[in-house]
């Protein structure tokens, strides 16, 4: 069916704001990660989102960065947290990569067989197509594997870049080292759920390449970023409590629970466009949490609404 002419608009709209915002953008003069000692002057939002943590009696890792400014900041910045579905986001910067760099053409097809259709695991793409083979484009599987978080669609994307170990190769090769991919969502269980693990600051750091430094090619930039804009799950966490409006791309990922009931890993990593045209890069895992998903999705949009409301002030 033909794309509605209002989405169109939307894209190109996106797709305009991308490219002005990579104009001219360098690298933070220092990294600023631990900068959480003495005066700086990010210590207000640190403090009080650590506060607010604190009262949550929760292992929650939080990274923000400001991908103009430099600010950044973190808390448990370096722990290591379970992905779950946020590999989804460095798994699809490495397939297009490999695109852009002609290991696979741009107009490949994802090609979705009868063994794929009988995994069990989470997949809106077998509610949509229950039976017979068929092929996705690569924007259609960005759109199941980024914004359905379909895990039948992101083990093919990882057989056609090599595997998870291809994935955390290309990532650690740009400099994000705090990261690992050793598993595919078929063989997944709850005993390997680290397996698939990143430190906030490494996610926020991947965030601020992603958006502002040449790893991908504009087209390919732009078609995750899309897949991020419109993706419909997670609406309740980094973008639940954002104002109307917002433009924020974003990855969830969450995990079931365990036989106490406890939540090991629930999660979002996304850029929030602000009103004065700057891009802010937040990262927030909560781990081990015996809280409903909508108590653990709660906490997320708090954190999220703290940044933008700080730098809002400003």
């Amino acid at each position: 069916m033909p794309r509605k002419f209002p989405l169109l608009i939307a894209s190109i709209f996106i797709f305009a704001v991308l490219l002005a915002s990579c104009a001219g953008n360098t690298p933070p003069a220092a990294d600023k990660t631990n900068a959480t000692n003495g005066t700086h002057r990010f210590d207000s939002l640190r403090s009080k989102i650590a506060a607010y943590i604190g009262a949550k009696h929760l292992d929650i890792g939080v990274a923000v960065m400001h991908l103009e400014l430099g600010d950044t900041l973190s808390i448990n910045g370096h722990e290591h947290y379970a992905m779950m579905s946020t590999c989804k986001f460095p798994q699809a910067i490495t397939l297009l990569h490999l695109v852009d760099s002609g290991k696979i053409a741009r107009n490949a097809k994802v090609h979705i067989s009868p063994y794929d259709l009988i995994q069990l695991t989470f997949s809106t793409l077998k509610k949509d197509h229950p039976h017979a083979q068929f092929d996705l484009t690569i924007p259609g599987a960005l759109d199941y594997s980024i914004g359905q978080s379909d895990n039948i669609t992101s083990n093919v994307i990882f057989a056609m870049e090599g595997g998870p170990a291809a994935v955390e190769a290309y990532i650690r090769s740009l400099g994000v080292d705090e990261i690992g991919v050793g598993t595919d969502y078929r063989r997944m269980r709850n005993d390997s759920l680290y397996r698939n693990w990143i430190s906030p600051v490494s996610a926020a750091a991947l965030l601020y390449k992603f958006y502002t430094q040449k790893i991908l090619t504009d087209t390919s930039r732009l078609m995750l970023w899309k897949a991020m804009v419109e993706a419909p799950n997670g609406k309740d966490r980094l973008p639940g409590l954002l104002p109307a409006g917002t433009v924020i791309g974003h990855k969830t990922g969450t995990s079931g629970r365990d036989t106490t009931n406890v939540c090991t890993a629930f999660n979002d990593i996304g850029i929030m466009h602000l009103p004065d045209g700057g891009m802010v890069a937040v990262a927030v895992f909560v781990a081990k949490s015996p809280l409903t998903d909508d108590m653990n999705a709660r906490s997320i949009a708090e954190i999220g609404k703290m940044v933008w409301d700080y730098y809002v002030a400003k």
